[in-house]
């Protein structure tokens, strides 16, 4: 079948393949992009996109779409040139920084759900993170001429002629980083996931003894998450998650490829050199079709865009109400560190005194009058409660 050289010239970046997927994903991502900044202008709908994780896939989407224009310009590059190291520098950067958004998600649910970290005070940290990690490892390479035109796959890609010296510049700019990426998604989504399901089996077995018994906001244990919080947002957290659980995928299937691809670079090419290669360019264009779709499901988006068509056809949107009869009985603790969940259950109040039954006659007009000032008093008590426990749960979601 000749040398995997031959192989690759056939099926490589240039190809009709990885062109086409590059200018779907760069439409996608463009329409979602259009979509939220449209959305996010109506000061109705723009609450509903205030969330840590839909941020970060902002970014991500900003990022992606550099990433498929810079691969479908490096599709129809011919020879060494500026612009093919230029574009290979860009789409390496793009890639990084979209890994550790990614990666950001996913710290980011652990922090909020397990340890009771702030999520929006370490938002920013994630997005510095992720610009100095793709910074830090694309520059080396494209400062000393790396990036550009491939000898091997006859495309724009790594510059180097000899195996060894490839290998050693992909794996120590490229494949380690992306590798190291998918390994901490995969130890914050299974730290999550433990978590939900310990939850689940701890809510479960409270509704069974029909007892709620009360925490202290010192309490020493490990989770202070409450279960109501981690049941009512079940959905959203497991959704959320997608983000980095089809980043890791996607990040393993392209580090396995790469490292097959670039270990047998010299070797008689088969058969299934062929489908590798060809997978390399569909993963590679394919990308930020995955992430523009996944954003376009996202909870946060589609409700803003029922209020936004319940808003244009006149009716009054149902969003709100249903979010109110959704909220949980937690409070948040203050912290010099950020807002956590507390672990205290919140009093239910009944709306009546205690002391007296409200069907039984007044024993005289001075007990009529103290039981109407009781009533008012726990009235206005419980409507403080709820406005709190709606602050409350509406700021965890702000969180995640």
């Amino acid at each position: 079948m000749g040398s995997i050289t031959s192989v690759l010239h056939q099926i490589s970046i240039p190809s009709q393949l990885c062109a086409f997927t590059a200018v779907v994903g760069a439409v996608a991502c463009f329409l979602v992009l259009a979509l939220i900044a449209a959305l996010y202008a109506r000061s109705n709908t723009r609450p509903y996109l205030n969330r840590v994780s839909f941020r970060l896939v902002v970014y991500a989407l900003v990022s992606m779409l550099l990433h498929a224009i810079t691969l479908a310009v490096a599709s129809f590059a011919t020879g060494p040139s500026t612009t093919c190291s230029f574009t290979m520098w860009i789409l390496m950067l793009a890639l990084q920084f979209t890994s550790y958004l990614m990666f950001g998600i996913a710290i980011n649910l652990q922090l909020v759900l397990v340890h009771g970290v702030s999520g929006r005070a370490m938002e920013k940290y994630y997005i510095i993170g992720a610009t100095v990690v793709s910074l830090c490892v694309t520059l080396p390479p494209f400062a000393t001429h790396q990036y550009g035109w491939d000898p091997i796959y006859g495309a724009c890609w790594f510059t180097a002629a000899d195996s060894k010296t490839r290998l050693e510049w992909q794996l120590g700019t490229h494949m380690i980083w992306t590798l190291l990426a998918a390994i901490g998604e995969m130890i914050s989504f299974f730290v999550v996931y433990t978590h939900l399901h310990r939850h689940q089996v701890l809510y479960a077995a409270t509704i069974r003894s029909g007892s709620f018994p009360r925490a202290t906001n010192n309490s020493t244990t490990t989770t202070r998450l409450s279960p109501s919080y981690a049941i009512q947002y079940r959905s959203i957290i497991i959704r959320i998650s997608l983000y980095p659980a089809v980043s890791i995928v996607m990040n393993i299937l392209t580090f396995s490829c790469d490292l097959f691809i670039s270990l047998r670079a010299t070797a008689t090419a088969t058969q299934t050199d062929y489908n590798i290669a060809a997978l390399i360019d569909f993963l590679y264009g394919l990308r930020p079709t995955v992430y523009a779709a996944l954003a376009a499901t996202d909870p946060a988006l589609l409700r803003a865009i029922r209020v936004a068509l319940d808003d244009i056809r006149g009716v009054k949107s149902t969003e709100s109400t249903s979010a109110d009869s959704k909220r949980s009985s937690v409070r948040f603790d203050k912290t010099s560190s950020g807002t956590r969940p507390s672990t205290s259950t919140t009093r239910t109040l009944e709306g009546r005194p205690p002391s007296r039954d409200f069907d039984s006659k007044p024993e005289n007009e001075n007990g009529a009058r103290l039981d109407a000032l009781r009533w008012e008093e726990v009235h206005r008590a419980r409507m403080a409660e709820e406005a709190h426990v709606r602050e409350d749960s509406e700021e965890f979601e702000k969180q995640i």
